[in-house]
């Protein structure tokens, strides 16, 4: 799937207090959302709840343009409460936000996912 990496990014960097070039920058050299956070002093609660609104925004438009159904976005979003956490604190791969691209279709989740790639 498709998604506006800039948009997503440019959440993810207001969140942080930071730009996107500074952002993706810091992604470059390893570092995750929840790094940023706390060398930045920022809430990761508030650094989370931008990539879960970016996500959900980028499933919603997803949605619209055909690409996936609402059962699938549902089921996204139902994983990505999941995973987020475990993803921007660097335990995973997080796709969109840097760090390698997933596996397995959306969130790596090959067999469990209803549309995983083979």
């Amino acid at each position: 799937m498709a998604v506006d990496q800039k948009a997503m990014h440019a959440k993810i960097a207001e969140a942080l207090g930071i730009t996107v070039d500074e952002f993706e920058a810091a992604l470059a050299e390893g570092k995750t959302p929840y790094i940023l956070a706390q060398e930045l002093g920022v809430d990761f609660a508030e650094v989370q709840a931008a990539m879960q609104a970016a996500h959900a925004e980028a499933l919603a438009q997803a949605v619209a343009d055909g690409r996936i159904t609402q059962e699938q976005a549902d089921w996204m979003l139902s994983h990505q409460t999941q995973m987020g956490g475990r993803h921007a604190n660097g335990a995973g791969p997080i796709g969109p936000m840097g760090r390698g691209a997933h596996t397995g279709g959306f969130g790596g989740h090959a067999g469990e996912c209803p549309y995983a790639t083979p």
